[in-house]
This record gives C-alpha cells, structure tokens and sequence, in this order.
C-alpha cells in the first residue's frame, strides 16, 4: 500500500521582513516572473511582450505579525512518533538515492499565454490560449489512482520536491492549508486530509 508522508513540525520560526518588491524588464521575454505582486495578472501580446492585464498589490506581512521579529511557537509532541517518522523519511530517501531527478520547468512566454499569481505573487497557474477561448493546459492531473515513474520531481521556487519509490510518495516543501470542508470532486474533507500535485502524484481519495 502506498504511503503519503508529510514532514512533522515541531517548531515554526515566523520572520519579519520587508515588504516585497519585484522588478522587471518589460524587453525580456525569455523568462517568466516567477513572482510578481499578489494577485498580478500578466500575458504575452502577438510580439510576446508581457503585458499586465490587472495590476497585483504588495505582498505584505500579516499586521499581527508587525514589530516582531521572531517569534517561536512550539507544539507538544510525541517525540517516539517523530522519532519513527523521521526514520520512515530516512529510509524514503535511501531508497530515492539512484532514482532519477527530474526538474519541472515552466512553460516559455508565447503569444496569448496568461499567468496568474497568487496571494503570495507565486505563479498559481498557466493558460493557454485555445482557438477564442482560454483552456488551463499548464496543469492537466493524472488519472486517479496513478503517478509518474519512481524519481524525485523537483519545481516551483520554495524546494518544493515529490519523491515516488515503489511503495511510497514523500513531499517536501512549500504547502498551503486549507478551510474548506469540500474537495474539488465533492468529496467531504476531514482533519488529516492532504492534497498533492495531481499532475505527479494524484492518489485515490482517503488513501494512506
């Protein structure tokens, strides 16, 4: 059976800093943004200029946050059970060593394409431009119930990485969390519940 693994926090280190600022060059075109400010709405013109389609705002660190600079929140812990966890990642790891990597790339500009960002400025999704009409062909999930070959998949700017061996998947890195009680198929969430790049990795529903 396969096993989804997610890393255990014991401590959080929340840092203050300045407000981001991200800057461009509107005659470059061989790159995509890989943040912009929150929200940004860009695409490439029929000269494959970027062009901003809606303007985003400053990422800004949450007021509650504001004139701290560290603050440490630990949790209480069952150390057997991190200690066993840590273990399982390790030997996860082991096993991935002479796997192959592969590196997720984004997509090059081209004419029509449209890029949006998140809350954060991190690019949330690509969309392609399809006769008259905008189709996502950026992200297209796997089947349910299946994944890519055994190998780490690396992408996005957070080391963001997806290890498949032949019984395991392991994810690192970057993660969002979520308050809604319906899954995009309708399904009922419940406490525990995680999802994954469906495009790598797209599990059946309340597998373990």
């Amino acid at each position: 059976m396969k096993k989804v693994v997610s890393a255990l926090l014991v401590t959080a280190s929340l840092f203050v800093g300045s407000v981001a600022s991200f800057a461009y060059s509107e005659e470059s075109v061989s790159i995509i943004p890989t943040r912009m400010q929150a929200g940004t709405i860009l695409e490439y013109d029929g000269s494959n200029q970027m062009v901003i389609l809606e303007k985003g705002e400053p990422v800004n660190i949450p007021s509650v946050y504001q004139g701290q600079t560290t603050k440490s929140v630990t949790q209480k812990v069952d150390l057997d059970k991190l200690r066993i966890e840590e273990e399982f990642i390790e030997k996860i790891k082991e096993e991935a060593k002479n796997l192959p990597v592969y590196k997720v790339e984004n997509p090059l500009p081209q004419p029509g394409l449209k890029v949006i960002y998140d809350g954060e400025g991190y690019i949330k999704e690509f969309v392609f431009p399809q006769g008259n009409d905008f189709a996502l062909a950026a992200y297209k999930a796997l089947p349910r119930g299946t994944r890519k070959a055994a190998g780490t998949y690396t992408y996005g700017n957070n080391n963001n990485k997806i290890t498949i061996t032949k019984s395991t998947v392991l994810g690192e890195g970057r993660f969002t969390n979520f308050t809604d009680t319906t899954g995009e198929n309708s399904n009922t969430l419940k406490k525990g519940d995680a999802a994954t790049r469906g495009d790598i990795d797209n599990p059946k529903y309340e597998q373990t």
